[in-house]
């Protein structure tokens, strides 16, 4: 993509205050023009018809499709526009599908807007598409190495733990569904909150879901 004197945005999120909070962060740089934010794959995929932008900031997670679905689509539709998969988790499942979609590159929430302008850059400047091969780098970059040492110290049946935990399950209710003591459910969230430095256990489902070791619970 030639470097023009602004790079031409479209941001697609579902969440209105991200989408706002986005928008503010890219004028602030001087170098990106937001020429449409919308809230779902189906507005993204009439804007970039219309618009045709330079990248479009897609979450990974939207109501009415999934973002690798809007990624692939957009590129059949405006190869010349480039996809920045902005995701609220992160980890090697999610990361790939996003790279094997068509996606330039992918940037989890939580690294900041500075992360976000530095990847739009790098695209703006031409650099080639992440490539899936080195998935497991990318993600090891992105935390730090952190969520790695993290992922090997929550066991199988701890990750089953946090993914009810997240779904809003009591230590009760979580045991009857894995056939545990609530006991042994307690005694597993403590231990999480060791591994994951976290007070509560909603922090500890917080944290899990930030560094990809699980997925956030699908809403209703």
């Amino acid at each position: 993509m030639p470097r023009s004197e602004y790079i031409d945005v479209l941001v697609v999120d579902d969440h209105e205050v991200a989408r706002e909070g986005i928008k503010i962060g890219l004028a602030a740089t001087g170098r990106c023009r937001v020429v449409a934010d919308v809230a779902d794959g189906r507005a993204a995929l009439r804007a970039v018809r219309e618009l045709e932008p330079d990248v479009a900031v897609v979450d990974m997670r939207l109501h009415d499709m999934p973002g690798t679905e809007v990624c692939a689509r957009i590129r059949e539709l405006t190869p010349r526009t480039r996809i920045l998969m902005l995701s609220g988790y992160l980890n090697e499942g999610a990361v790939r599908s996003a790279l094997r979609a068509g996606a330039h590159r992918y940037v989890g929430k939580a690294a900041g807007m500075a992360e976000l302008v530095r990847a739009l850059d790098e695209i703006a400047d031409g650099a080639e598409p992440a490539s899936a091969l080195d998935v497991a780098a990318i993600v090891k970059e992105m935390h730090g190495g952190h969520t790695a040492s993290a992922r090997c110290a929550v066991s199988p049946r701890q990750e089953q733990v946090l993914e009810l935990a997240a779904q809003g399950l009591t230590d009760r209710e979580i045991g009857h569904r894995l056939y545990l003591a609530e006991s042994t459910v307690r005694f597993h969230i403590q231990r999480l909150k060791t591994v994951l430095d976290a007070r509560t256990k909603t922090e500890v489902v917080a944290k899990a879901i930030r560094l990809g070791i699980i997925a956030p619970a699908l809403e209703a």
